[in-house]
């Protein structure tokens, strides 16, 4: 049972970690569109849908601010090995 659960998490991990690698822009709810015809309960639903799109917004810019961080730290590695073989001419 170990042995099955240790392949799987071998197996899925790579999908799952790379799931996360991947900033997804929130939508904004469809509630907006009827709002001006909209009785309380409608108004109160689409309140609390707003409520969850701040947040996925928020965890959106978080995501996006972690991926440049990540690109930029790319980049500078990759900038580092160029300057490395340019300067020795050896690579």
């Amino acid at each position: 049972m170990k042995r099955l659960l240790l392949i799987s998490l071998i197996v899925l991990f790579p999908f799952s970690t790379q799931a996360l690698l991947f900033c997804t822009r929130p939508e904004p709810p469809w509630c907006l569109h009827s709002l001006g015809t909209a009785n309380r309960f409608d108004f109160d639903s689409c309140r609390s849908e707003m409520e969850t799109y701040r947040l996925n917004v928020q965890q959106y810019v978080a995501c996006l601010r972690k991926e440049q961080s990540t690109v930029l730290d790319e980049l500078d590695e990759a900038i580092r090995k160029f300057n490395a073989c340019a300067n020795s001419r050896y690579c």
